[in-house]
């Protein structure tokens, strides 16, 4: 799925994940843990990804035998860092953090089209 890379994508993200998710009959638990961590990775895509020649970013997400595998892709190139603290009134900085704290494994891939940033989640681990 492509989105526009604006704040007001990032919502339409949480929706369509949702909507797609729902379909494959997970538990509710893992599909508000798969819907935030797709927030925050599109986050992340808004806040400091690179619009493609299209202005968009791209999200994907493939199942997997126990669980799912989110990809969210710009056409920035970089890593993908979690911020070892963070201040109580921070507006931010959290998000990387939680991906870490929800997923069995994430990481950075550079491409040569831009940079995926992916996380993978177990639905027995909600």
């Amino acid at each position: 799925m492509s989105f526009l890379r604006a704040p007001a994508s990032v919502p339409q993200v949480r929706t369509l994940v949702r909507g797609i998710v729902g379909i494959w009959e997970f538990g509710e638990l893992f599909v508000q843990d798969i819907e935030l961590v797709a927030s925050e990775l599109s986050t992340n895509a808004v806040r400091h990804g690179v619009m493609s020649s299209l202005g968009c970013f791209d999200v994907r997400l493939v199942p997997q035998p126990n669980g799912l595998r989110i990809e969210v892709a710009d056409a920035g190139t970089g890593t993908a860092v979690v911020q070892p603290e963070c201040s109580p009134a921070a507006e931010g900085g959290r998000g990387l953090l939680l991906v870490n704290c929800l997923c069995e494994h994430w990481g950075v891939d550079e491409t040569r089209d831009g940079t995926v940033v992916w996380a993978e989640l177990r639905a027995d681990a909600a």
